[in-house]
């Protein structure tokens, strides 16, 4: 993937605990930049992640993560995964 970046940066080979938003992610959560931290609740456990960037994407509200660092936590090694956030 070659994103365009809005600021910070995109995943990086082994990220752990690292996300990048959509811009509409960012927008609908307001006030997030990169560099923030957010808490996120996986299998009853909390875990702080850094939003490291933000990529150029108005139409859909998604996040990215490292593939097997999520799968791992979720307890799904190797397993495609899919993490939805409740903004609260």
């Amino acid at each position: 993937i070659q994103p365009t970046m809005l600021s910070g940066r995109w995943l990086e080979e082994n990220d752990r605990n690292a996300v990048v938003f959509s811009s509409e992610l960012a927008r609908w959560m307001q006030d997030v930049h990169a560099g923030d931290e957010i808490v996120v609740e996986i299998n009853d456990r909390e875990y702080h992640w850094e939003i490291v960037g933000i990529m150029l994407m108005a139409w859909e509200g998604v996040g990215f993560a490292d593939f097997s660092y999520l799968s791992q936590v979720k307890g799904e090694s190797g397993q495609a995964v899919l993490m939805l956030l409740q903004i609260w």
